[in-house]
């Protein structure tokens, strides 16, 4: 009886912590950090470094923490100053040191990848285990036989008639030195058009130095719109071309990209106006307007819509929601106008509605008409006519069953480790 009892007593056990396990699991997805998330040196020959990263623990518990190393290559010359931390209370972090004696060369050159990492140490319960695990990279440069040039174009997006400041961001990853350096710039409108050929100011790069060199260009009389820049870098005898970039010339301005032209008889529409910023900082208060006119009478506005006020970043694209009511419109063609108000600006596109009726959808099995279906009906009419009303609506979110899809896969999976766990006790008792 008493075998019995303490096999009971090991059932429940497990499954009380298979279920306190399905419980935070969702809710804990790191129970313990590292800070900083990355550090990047470069390979100074015969030279010690040394940094300190801090392991928390997040777990809601005291913790017990075990520390490892992935150094690769740097694996003869890197250390840690512990392998291990008993008890680190909850919320504190524990310091954990990593020291890189450098040889005097190392090969292949270019950048490696070395990690400091944690884990958690737990106890196995029957065949039930979780195991945390945190590491960040240390990424260290090694440099490249000669001279040798890390570089890239950069320009920001300016407004019209301002001037236009482009940048070749330098860091030499060589062992030698390079006594001038200088960069060749072609600037090209949207379809490469080549507008203006530039050339950068010189610079002298020891090795692991960084550095920059600038060029400028007039933007005046030019259109917004987005340019390209392509460039070499030129030094000591060498060349090298540089990777393309582009940078946005703008104004207070909005491009009406896209409305909706189809709306159906009898219902409240959605329309989308796809809407663009041209201009290097933030509009506020960005709404518009739907006007649909009588093709009898020019001018006669018979129905409108307004969307809520949204806020544009810079060179934001937004899509506009309108809820038009056109329950009271007859199936035709209607004269429309889309309007977007900006910053005491509006901008206008002038198109076709047509209201059509709904398609047929075509089912494949036919389901009887219920009281509770009209009901739903009805009340989603009502809803949809008080956004209407108050020139507010919502976008209806897509709906999507896959998280709990998820989630029922992972109680399955719980449940069939619990009753592993059960069948393999009761073996074991059994025996």
């Amino acid at each position: 009886m008493e075998s019995r009892n303490a096999e009971l007593k090991k059932i429940l056990f497990v499954l009380i912590v298979s279920i306190l396990t399905l419980a935070v699991v969702p809710k804990t997805s790191f129970a313990i950090g590292i800070s900083p998330a990355k550090v990047s040196i470069d390979f100074k020959p015969n030279e010690e470094f040394t940094y300190t990263f801090n392991v928390k623990n997040n777990k809601g518990s005291a913790a017990d923490l075990e520390f490892f190393l992935e150094a690769g290559i740097f694996e003869p010359y890197t250390k840690l100053d512990k392998v291990e931390s008993i008890g680190v209370p909850n919320g504190l972090q524990e310091p954990i040191t990593v020291t890189i004696n450098f040889p005097s060369t190392i090969d292949p050159p270019g950048k490696h990848i070395l990690f400091v990492g944690a884990t958690e140490r737990v106890k196995q319960i029957g065949t039930l285990t979780a195991r945390t695990a945190i590491r960040a990279p240390i990424t260290i440069s090694v440099p490249y036989p000669g001279k040798y040039v890390d570089a890239a174009l950069s320009a920001s997006n300016v407004e019209v008639g301002l001037t236009e400041r482009i940048s070749v961001n330098l860091k030499s990853r060589g062992k030698e030195d390079i006594s001038s350096l200088y960069a060749d710039l072609k600037i090209y409108d949207a379809k490469y058009v080549e507008l203006a050929i530039l050339k950068t100011n010189s610079v002298s790069l020891s090795p692991n130095a960084e550095g920059v060199v600038v060029a400028e260009w007039d933007t005046a009389n030019r259109v917004p719109g987005t340019y390209n820049i392509k460039g070499t870098i030129s030094y000591d005898g060498e060349s090298r071309e540089l990777k393309e970039t582009k940078f946005n010339l703008g104004e207070l301005s909005m491009t009406l990209k896209d409305v909706t032209t189809e709306v159906y008889v009898n219902e409240i529409n959605e329309i989308k106006l796809q809407v663009q910023s041209v201009w290097n900082d933030v509009i506020k208060d960005v709404y518009s307007k739907i006007e649909i006119l009588d093709p009898n009478e020019p001018g006669k506005i018979l129905k409108e819509a307004k969307s809520p006020l949204s806020d544009f970043n810079p060179w934001g694209d937004i899509t506009l929601i309108n809820f038009l009511d056109a329950r009271s419109l007859d199936e035709g063609d209607y004269p429309s106008r889309a309007i977007v108000y900006y910053s005491g600006k509006t901008e206008v596109k002038e198109y076709t509605t047509s209201v059509i009726k709904r398609p047929v959808e075509v089912k494949v099995e036919e389901q009887p008409v219920t009281a509770g279906k009209e009901d739903d009906s009805a009340t989603s009419l009502e809803e949809k006519d008080n956004l209407a009303v108050n020139n507010q609506g919502e976008i209806n979110e897509q709906s999507s069953n896959y998280r709990q899809k998820a989630s029922y896969f992972l109680i399955g999976l719980i449940l069939l480790l619990v009753i592993g766990n059960i069948y393999v006790i009761y073996k074991v008792n059994r025996k």
